[in-house]
C-alpha cells in the first residue's frame, strides 16, 4: 500500500521546519496521487490519519502531512500549487569552451 510507503519515507525523525513543510507537502501529493478513482475521500483521509497518528511525535514531516489531511476534510483536497515555492534560476548556464 502506498500509504505505508509514504509514511515510511516521512518518518525520518527531526528535520528543520522548512524541510518538514516540504516533505509533508510531497508526502501529501504522493498520497493524493495514489488514491483510487471513485473512492470516498473522507474515508481515505481518516485511514491515513489513523495510520500516521502513532508516528507523529517523532516526525515533524508526518505532523505536516497530518495537518494537510485534517484541513482537507472540510475543503476537499488541498491546493498545493499556492504553497509551493516559486521556481527561480540560481545561476547561469556554464558554457564549455571547445
Amino acid at each position: 500500500m502506498l500509504l505505508d510507503r509514504t509514511l515510511f519515507q516521512l518518518d525520518i525523525g527531526w528535520v528543520a521546519p522548512e524541510r518538514a513543510e516540504e516533505l509533508g507537502y510531497l508526502g501529501y501529493l504522493q498520497w493524493l496521487g495514489a488514491l483510487p478513482n471513485g473512492g470516498c475521500y473522507r474515508t481515505d483521509v481518516q485511514v491515513a490519519l489513523a495510520a500516521a497518528e502513532p508516528l507523529a511525535d517523532a516526525s515533524p514531516a508526518i505532523c505536516v502531512f497530518m495537518r494537510l489531511l485534517e484541513s482537507s476534510l472540510d475543503r476537499g483536497p488541498c491546493d498545493i500549487a499556492s504553497k509551493w515555492p516559486r521556481q527561480m534560476r540560481r545561476g547561469r548556464a556554464r558554457r564549455l569552451s571547445v
